[in-house]
Protein backbone atom coordinates (compact mmCIF):
# COMPACT_ATOMS: atom_id res chain seq x y z
CA UNK A 1 0.00 0.00 0.00
CA UNK A 2 1.15 2.99 -0.99
CA UNK A 3 2.42 5.65 1.94
CA UNK A 4 0.55 8.96 0.95
CA UNK A 5 -2.70 6.56 0.99
CA UNK A 6 -2.10 5.98 4.50
CA UNK A 7 -1.39 9.64 5.38
CA UNK A 8 -4.71 10.85 3.51
CA UNK A 9 -6.21 7.72 4.91
CA UNK A 10 -4.79 8.63 8.53
CA UNK A 11 -5.30 12.42 7.96
CA UNK A 12 -9.39 11.78 7.42
CA UNK A 13 -9.74 9.36 10.51
CA UNK A 14 -7.93 11.60 12.25
CA UNK A 15 -10.47 14.61 11.38
CA UNK A 16 -13.41 12.47 11.80
CA UNK A 17 -12.41 11.82 15.45
CA UNK A 18 -12.04 15.19 16.08
CA UNK A 19 -15.67 16.05 14.92
CA UNK A 20 -17.03 14.07 17.27
CA UNK A 21 -18.19 14.82 20.70
CA UNK A 22 -15.48 15.85 23.11
CA UNK A 23 -14.61 12.51 25.22
CA UNK A 24 -13.80 10.54 27.52
CA UNK A 25 -17.13 8.55 26.95
CA UNK A 26 -18.07 6.11 29.34
CA UNK A 27 -21.03 3.33 29.42
CA UNK A 28 -23.99 4.25 31.24
CA UNK A 29 -23.06 2.70 34.69
CA UNK A 30 -19.90 1.40 34.02
CA UNK A 31 -18.90 1.73 37.14
CA UNK A 32 -21.51 -0.92 38.22
CA UNK A 33 -20.76 -3.26 35.46
CA UNK A 34 -22.80 -1.32 32.82
CA UNK A 35 -27.03 -0.71 32.67
CA UNK A 36 -29.26 -2.26 30.98
CA UNK A 37 -29.83 0.45 28.68
CA UNK A 38 -26.15 0.49 26.60
CA UNK A 39 -26.04 4.30 26.59
CA UNK A 40 -22.50 5.60 25.88
CA UNK A 41 -21.98 9.14 27.20
CA UNK A 42 -19.75 11.77 26.89
CA UNK A 43 -18.33 12.92 30.58
CA UNK A 44 -16.96 16.54 29.16
CA UNK A 45 -20.30 17.58 27.57
CA UNK A 46 -22.71 15.35 30.17
CA UNK A 47 -24.69 13.79 27.59
CA UNK A 48 -25.97 10.96 25.51
CA UNK A 49 -23.80 9.82 22.12
CA UNK A 50 -24.73 6.23 21.50
CA UNK A 51 -27.04 3.66 22.26
CA UNK A 52 -25.74 -0.36 21.77
CA UNK A 53 -28.33 -1.87 20.22
CA UNK A 54 -29.59 -4.98 22.56
CA UNK A 55 -32.68 -7.21 23.20
CA UNK A 56 -34.91 -7.78 20.61
CA UNK A 57 -34.20 -5.62 16.94
CA UNK A 58 -35.53 -5.53 13.64
CA UNK A 59 -38.13 -2.94 11.93
CA UNK A 60 -41.22 -1.03 12.99
CA UNK A 61 -43.95 0.88 11.36
CA UNK A 62 -46.95 2.59 11.92
CA UNK A 63 -50.10 0.63 11.00
CA UNK A 64 -54.23 1.42 11.56
CA UNK A 65 -56.71 -0.83 12.72
CA UNK A 66 -60.40 -0.70 12.89
CA UNK A 67 -62.18 -0.69 16.47
CA UNK A 68 -65.68 -1.22 17.35
CA UNK A 69 -66.40 1.05 19.94
CA UNK A 70 -68.42 -1.08 23.02
CA UNK A 71 -71.28 0.32 24.25
CA UNK A 72 -71.63 2.97 21.45
CA UNK A 73 -74.00 0.60 19.19
CA UNK A 74 -72.14 -0.19 15.41
CA UNK A 75 -69.96 2.64 15.64
CA UNK A 76 -66.08 1.99 14.71
CA UNK A 77 -63.33 4.29 15.01
CA UNK A 78 -59.73 3.15 12.95
CA UNK A 79 -56.63 4.06 15.21
CA UNK A 80 -53.20 4.06 14.70
CA UNK A 81 -50.17 1.59 16.23
CA UNK A 82 -47.18 0.75 16.00
CA UNK A 83 -46.26 -2.90 13.69
CA UNK A 84 -42.77 -4.73 13.98
CA UNK A 85 -41.22 -7.27 12.60
CA UNK A 86 -38.39 -8.87 14.82
CA UNK A 87 -35.15 -10.78 13.01
CA UNK A 88 -33.25 -11.21 15.80
CA UNK A 89 -31.95 -10.46 19.12
CA UNK A 90 -28.86 -9.17 20.97
CA UNK A 91 -28.64 -10.76 24.63
CA UNK A 92 -28.12 -7.71 27.14
CA UNK A 93 -24.51 -8.76 28.52
CA UNK A 94 -23.49 -8.08 25.20
CA UNK A 95 -24.74 -4.85 24.53
CA UNK A 96 -23.30 -3.73 27.41
CA UNK A 97 -20.04 -4.48 25.76
CA UNK A 98 -20.66 -3.31 23.22
CA UNK A 99 -21.61 -0.08 24.57
CA UNK A 100 -18.29 -0.60 26.39
CA UNK A 101 -16.01 -0.59 23.62
CA UNK A 102 -17.89 2.08 21.93
CA UNK A 103 -16.95 4.65 24.48
CA UNK A 104 -13.02 2.77 24.87
CA UNK A 105 -13.17 3.69 21.30
CA UNK A 106 -13.43 7.46 22.11
CA UNK A 107 -9.75 7.11 23.69
CA UNK A 108 -7.96 4.76 21.92
CA UNK A 109 -9.07 5.23 18.30
CA UNK A 110 -6.81 8.75 18.03
CA UNK A 111 -4.67 7.39 20.43
CA UNK A 112 -4.09 4.36 17.99
CA UNK A 113 -3.83 6.88 14.78
CA UNK A 114 -1.15 8.84 16.67
CA UNK A 115 0.72 6.12 17.44
CA UNK A 116 0.55 4.96 13.15
CA UNK A 117 0.88 8.33 11.71
CA UNK A 118 4.46 8.08 14.08
CA UNK A 119 4.96 5.09 12.93
CA UNK A 120 4.47 6.56 9.05
CA UNK A 121 6.36 9.82 9.71
CA UNK A 122 9.27 6.66 10.65
CA UNK A 123 9.70 4.87 7.73
CA UNK A 124 9.28 7.61 5.09
CA UNK A 125 12.79 8.21 6.80
CA UNK A 126 14.06 4.59 6.05
CA UNK A 127 16.40 4.71 3.06
CA UNK A 128 16.51 1.78 1.00
CA UNK A 129 13.78 0.04 2.70
CA UNK A 130 16.12 -0.64 5.61
CA UNK A 131 15.82 -0.73 9.32
CA UNK A 132 18.26 2.03 9.92
CA UNK A 133 16.40 5.52 9.98
CA UNK A 134 18.47 8.16 8.90
CA UNK A 135 21.20 9.02 10.75
CA UNK A 136 18.70 10.24 14.04
CA UNK A 137 17.62 6.72 14.31
CA UNK A 138 17.96 7.32 18.01
CA UNK A 139 16.48 10.57 18.60
CA UNK A 140 13.64 9.75 16.53
CA UNK A 141 12.71 6.20 18.73
CA UNK A 142 12.89 8.68 21.81
CA UNK A 143 11.02 11.58 19.81
CA UNK A 144 8.26 8.38 19.05
CA UNK A 145 8.07 7.07 22.25
CA UNK A 146 8.39 10.42 24.31
CA UNK A 147 4.99 11.46 21.87
CA UNK A 148 3.46 8.09 22.88
CA UNK A 149 3.95 8.48 26.60
CA UNK A 150 2.56 11.90 26.33
CA UNK A 151 -0.67 10.59 24.77
CA UNK A 152 -0.68 8.13 27.34
CA UNK A 153 -1.01 10.03 29.99
CA UNK A 154 -2.74 12.90 28.58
Amino acid sequence: MNTDTIKDWLARKTELAGKATEGPWEACGSKRGGCQCCQVWSTASDHPVATAEHGEWGDSYPALRVVRDEGIGEKMTVEAYMEGMVYGEVPEQEGKFNAAFIADSRTTVPLALEIARIAVEALHRTKNGGVVIEQSHGSLAANTLSKIQTLIES
